[in-house]
């Protein structure tokens, strides 16, 4: 299922690329595979549109959902099962250094910069797979999707 699920990636990210960042997909998953290496886009750390973001987390058993806002922004509204950690405080990588670094992790803030921001860090600091909300949270209410209070 991984496999199927980096291939969407790999489609994303060409679409990307040939089409001025819009997210319109067109190649085949040969296509993918012969003009797209894994050295060249490091599949495990990237930003993702909504849906795909909703897919790989479904697909993922293992997986761990972080909401990187500050405590006060939660009151808005959190995507189920995700866990705070607060990426603008000092405790942040303290926090991140207790974690299995081997699962895949979803990170998303309020409009996807501070994903990146810790995406980044989580990157540095050794985990094997990380995925950043395109948009943040913001996005995901404007497409209709489940937050709880």
């Amino acid at each position: 299922m991984m496999k199927k699920v980096k291939v969407y990636i790999v489609l994303f990210l060409i679409g990307c690329f040939s089409f001025g960042g819009m997210y319109y997909v067109s190649a085949t998953k040969e296509r993918a595979k012969a003009t797209v290496k894994k050295e060249e886009v490091n599949l495990n750390f990237t930003t993702v549109p909504t849906q795909l973001y909703q897919e790989l987390l479904t697909a993922e058993d293992q997986a761990v959902l972080i909401d990187v806002r500050i405590s006060g922004e939660l009151v808005s509204g959190k995507l189920k099962d995700a866990i705070n950690i607060d990426v603008t405080s000092g405790s942040f990588e303290t926090e991140l250094v207790k974690l299995d670094k081997t699962r895949p992790y979803f990170v998303y803030s309020a409009i996807g910069d501070r994903g990146e921001r810790a995406m980044n860090i989580m990157k540095k600091l050794g985990f094997s797979e990380v995925y950043n909300l395109s948009g943040g949270i913001r996005e995901w209410k404007l497409e209709g999707e489940e937050v709880v209070k």
